[in-house]
């Protein structure tokens, strides 16, 4: 049975969860939330940044590398940045350490995170047009750091390049014809290419680029269509398009980073589906699982090779088990504590002595839950 750490209740709908993946910052948490003013019809969020901590009787200690499941975790608030309503986040895997996220102003904003004693907030540095008249709705940065990709509401992908101080539009291109739920970067790639040189390591965004050339990019749409493309030709004709695979839309994608050229897709038709991409111009679908509720969002876990944290929309959340080289898929755990519409999920990068730790957000109640599922963490090959 999973085990719930904390239930708090937020202002705004809530929607994305992030913790981040950067060494001696594991321990922080951003939330973003989402709410439509129908007055205005203006979409206003808040991001939420939290630290976690392991609480004893009187004194709460922020999270290090020597867990168990003795551990009573809790999260304390650091700080809320009002912002446009946001659809998705990801950090910066490089130094200075980042945030990024897309939102409902058509724009991807850049936030960069402030650390003094035990006192963490975000800043605004930076905040980039994807789309006119449109929503962001999702984005991805390549491992190297420099690389972005986001999609629109518009059916528009963007491929972003990042500096030090300034990052900018580089491409935009028509890619869908419906809302573009999703775009994603192939990690395998990346990963290979990189070797066993971390990206968090390097000095520089300019120094990270260096271990990788990012260039394999996917994407899904409301149109139910599932596309890959390569930024080196971002304007020219897919890579591949699937049209007969997922018979609703396609709203979330994402790559191993730990299984060679495997990769899920999450849609509204309520099925995670496993895919070989070692072709590239014709991903091979090689099993599917049904999760009782539209698939939001999908999170490789850091550590286990094989397991999914799956936002299920109004199914809660699920943890899954996707083998690459058996061409297994199963459901291996529900997580049904939050009622409403289960739209975030994220896994902590925290090591912890074989078990996990995940942040979950439902929409309309507003609920976020920290909590361990019961299925064991088993070590990655």
């Amino acid at each position: 049975m999973a085990r719930l750490y904390q239930e708090s209740v937020l202002t705004v709908n809530a929607d994305s969860t992030e913790f981040c993946p950067l060494q001696d910052l594991h321990n922080l948490l951003a939330v973003g939330t989402y709410q439509l003013d129908e007055k205005t019809q203006i979409r206003h969020g808040l991001l939420h940044l939290y630290a976690m901590g392991s609480k004893w009787p009187g004194e709460v200690h922020l999270a290090d590398e020597t867990t168990d499941r003795t551990h009573h975790w809790q999260l304390q608030q650091m700080s809320a940045l009002p912002i446009s309503g946001i659809f998705d986040m990801k950090w910066q895997v490089a130094h200075p350490a980042r945030l990024l996220a897309a939102c409902a102003d058509g724009s991807v904003h850049m936030l960069a995170l402030q650390l003094s004693g035990d006192t963490s907030w975000l800043v605004e540095q930076q905040k980039v047009v994807v789309t006119d008249n449109a929503m962001a709705l999702s984005m991805d940065i390549a491992t190297c750091g420099q690389r972005i990709v986001a999609s629109s509401s518009a059916g528009t992908l963007s491929a972003l390049q990042a500096s030090e101080s300034q990052t900018c539009v580089t491409a935009q291109w028509q890619a869908h014809d419906l809302e573009a739920w999703s775009a994603a970067f192939d990690r395998w790639q990346v990963h290979h290419q990189q070797g066993s040189t971390p990206v968090f390591m390097c000095a520089s965004l300019t120094d990270a680029i260096l271990l990788c050339q990012d260039s394999v990019v996917y994407s899904g749409a409301d149109d139910c269509m599932f596309k890959g493309w390569d930024l080196r030709q971002p304007e020219s004709s897919p890579t591949f398009v699937n049209r007969k695979s997922h018979s609703a839309g396609v709203c979330c994608i994402a790559s191993s980073i730990q299984q060679e050229h495997c990769l899920v897709t999450g849609s509204y038709d309520e099925h995670i589906r496993l895919w070989d991409t070692r072709r590239i111009t014709q991903p091979v679908e090689i099993a599917q699982v049904s999760t009782g509720g539209g698939v939001w969002r999908l999170k490789w876990h850091p550590r286990c090779s094989t397991q999914i944290l799956a936002a299920c929309m109004h199914n809660g959340f699920a943890v899954i088990s996707a083998d690459h080289s058996t061409g297994d898929v199963k459901v291996l755990e529900e997580y049904s504590g939050q009622k409403s519409l289960g739209y975030g999920a994220d896994w902590c990068h925290l090591p912890t002595d074989g078990y996990s730790i995940a942040a979950t957000c439902s929409f309309y109640d507003r609920l976020l839950h920290l909590w361990s599922p019961a299925a064991p963490c088993t070590a990655s090959r």
